[in-house]
């Protein structure tokens, strides 16, 4: 059976954890390649063998890329239609947030610097 998405083409940003793994094996088992991007090279290696799991790891492009450098999208882009051929689809699913593992000390003290990487990851992958 033909997926929804078979032959489209999709970028998913903050692909290694959380919602962007979600999206991507979802884009992934609708039938779309996808190029996942992730600054956490461990995270996306992660997505790489789920999509490898569930016979999809051909149509999957893990890309290292911190999106709030400004030469991370044309790299991005770059990648996946030297890969695919084109794009069709993109999907912004970056967070930073804190981890809220362990002490509680300390954290307060970061909270400004943590919002401050939030709000520039946030606003430059748009």
């Amino acid at each position: 059976m033909a997926g929804t998405l078979d032959g489209k083409v999709a970028i998913v940003t903050g692909a290694g954890r959380g919602m962007g793994r979600v999206m991507t094996l979802g884009l992934l088992d609708a039938g779309a390649c996808v190029a996942g991007a992730e600054i956490d090279g461990l995270s996306i290696e992660e997505t790489q063998n789920l999509a490898e799991d569930r016979g999809a790891g051909d149509r999957f492009l893990g890309i290292g890329a911190d999106i709030t450098w400004d030469e991370s999208a044309p790299k991005i882009l770059r990648a996946t239609t030297e890969r695919f051929g084109r794009l069709d689809i993109l999907v912004k699913m970056p967070a930073s947030t804190p981890s809220w593992s362990g002490e509680l000390t300390g954290r307060l003290e970061n909270c400004g610097k943590q919002r401050r990487k939030s709000f520039a990851v946030s606003s430059r992958s748009t």
